[in-house]
């Protein structure tokens, strides 16, 4: 239940991604969240006049989650000659005890790239970037060009190293003029609105110098703002109490739910009052309606039929290939994952594309909620294969390590991200948390069909209808993943009432 962390991470990175943010030399930024201090961004280019030109950021952020602490840190690095052509780039993720190290090198028709993770390294050829983009060191010349020439709508498209090796495009937005105080001393900013494709409808309003530096720049995540102003070193890595996250991300329904692991059928309105609610992941039990731009009907049956995608087809291993492939969050080819599933499937049968079968996904939830024993929000963001041998985390940590283990199987696996009911949690009652499951692929009759599975509980209750489904991910770029940015205008806004539920038989009389 941490994806309000991950959706403040992807909103930290976007903003820290924004070009234009600094000028040669070192610069700092200290970054708060609803007031409070939570961490700081470092950004260092070299000089634009040397042969090679470097851009250099990182960054830290420290947030409570029920009381447990959490740190992150990101860093990357960008190398460019002075004319702007690209010779490597990196990254590096510190979450809790996990380390992800990628580094790329440009080659003349290829990337070439690096990956350690858990004490492994691969190697890799990737194709280059499509289409026309521009380094990082290139593209703030660009938007200084532009700006200075007076434009009023800026875009391009660039490479943040931390968001994967797409570009991703910008548009800047001039939005008028401000005077902000900056150490001490009042100066003329001009403001601009900035868009990314990786959450288009997250926008981040930037204040700039006559310099090209910014000075200060601010998101949403709902109710929740987040800030980055620049500041002196010390100021920016000064003491402080993180903010806490996690209990200010809940949803209070309308009305309880009585016995919410027992619910076999319910429809909710889902609703931004005021705002757009976003199309939600149908598959599954859950269908959803819409009522008007800010609200959906979502309606989840168990025992309705699912989603069916007909009969295996020619083109089927293309189309589950998203589903099936090894991420660095979903690494499935490492021994200790695979052997797991050999002890979870023991007894099932053969596995293999023949095998897809939902008694053969069945038993490896089930593994999946014994194996994991340590169950606790301490963990940040465990790859399956860090679980497989710390058997430690939370949802997330259960549904990359049985997303995991069914694409080893040749099952087709996605990563669902949405809400849970829950009439106890972190001291609250009667809340929806966000929260994260499993969606598999499997034969049903002839057909294919997508299931849910939810390896956070126990073998007697398998799947209840007090889950929502919002986005589905394919896992592969884990903390930066794109499908996080349609939760940002959730978080802190979303209304849920709670319009029909139905339970199982014996289940629908008797108390609280």
């Amino acid at each position: 239940m941490r994806h309000a962390l991950r959706c403040l991470c992807l909103l930290l990175l976007t903003c820290a991604s924004h070009v234009g943010l600094a000028r040669a030399g070192t610069t700092w930024h200290l970054v708060e969240l609803g007031g409070s201090p939570a961490g700081w961004l470092r950004t260092t280019i070299s000089d634009p006049d040397d042969p090679t030109v470097r851009t250099e950021q990182a960054m830290l952020l420290e947030v409570h989650r029920d009381g447990s602490p959490v740190k992150l840190r990101f860093e990357s690095w960008f190398e460019e000659t002075r004319d702007g052509v690209p010779i490597r780039m990196g990254a590096r993720q510190r979450v809790g005890a996990g380390e992800t190290f990628r580094e790329a090198r440009f080659d003349r028709d290829h990337l070439r790239v690096i990956t350690e993770q858990g004490g492994r390294r691969t190697e890799s050829r990737e194709p280059l970037p499509k289409g026309p983009w521009l380094p990082p060191a290139a593209a703030r010349r660009y938007v200084e060009q532009r700006a200075g020439a007076g434009a009023d709508r800026i875009t391009l498209r660039t490479i943040d190293p931390l968001s994967g090796l797409a570009p991703v495009a910008y548009e800047r937005v001039r939005a008028g003029t401000d005077e902000l105080e900056v150490f001490g001393r009042t100066i003329a900013t001009t403001r601009w609105t900035v868009t990314t494709t990786p959450s288009p409808g997250v926008p981040s309003t930037e204040w700039i110098d006559a310099d090209g530096l910014a000075v200060r720049t601010e998101a949403s995540m709902g109710e929740l703002r987040l800030t980055m102003r620049l500041a002196t070193e010390a100021e920016a890595t000064g003491e402080r109490e993180p903010p806490e996250l996690l209990t200010t991300t809940f949803v209070r329904p309308s009305r309880a739910i009585e016995h919410p692991r027992h619910v076999r059928s319910a429809s909710y309105v889902l609703r931004i009052p005021g705002g757009e609610m976003p199309d939600v992941a149908d598959a599954g039990a859950q269908r959803s309606e819409r009522l008007s731009p800010e609200a959906l009907r979502v309606t989840v049956d168990l025992d309705a039929s699912g989603s069916s995608t007909g009969r295996p087809r020619r083109n089927e291993a293309r189309r589950d290939a998203p589903s099936l492939a090894a991420t660095t969050l979903l690494d499935h080819k490492d021994p200790a994952v695979r052997t797991l599933v050999r002890q979870a499937t023991a007894g099932t049968g053969e596995g293999g594309r023949e095998n897809r079968t939902p008694i053969r996904a069945e038993a490896m939830r089930r593994f999946v909620y014994d194996y994991i024993t340590d169950k606790h929000l301490d963990v940040a963001f465990g790859t399956a294969s860090e679980t497989a041998r710390s058997r430690a985390g939370d949802c997330t940590e259960h549904a990359a390590l049985l997303a995991a283990m069914l694409r080893a199987d040749a099952i087709p696996a996605r990563l669902v991200i949405g809400l849970i009911y829950a009439d106890r949690f972190a001291g609250e009652r009667d809340i929806f948390a966000y929260h994260m499951w499993v969606r598999a692929l499997v034969m049903i009759d002839g057909q294919a069909r997508w299931v849910d599975l939810d390896a956070t509980l126990p073998r007697d209750t398998p799947f209840d209808a007090t889950h929502i489904a919002i986005v589905e991910s394919s896992g592969e770029n884990g903390l930066t993943d794109a499908g996080f940015a349609r939760l940002v205008p959730l978080m802190g806004r979303l209304q849920i009432e709670v319009e029909r539920v139905e339970h199982a038989p014996s289940r629908r009389e008797g108390s609280r």
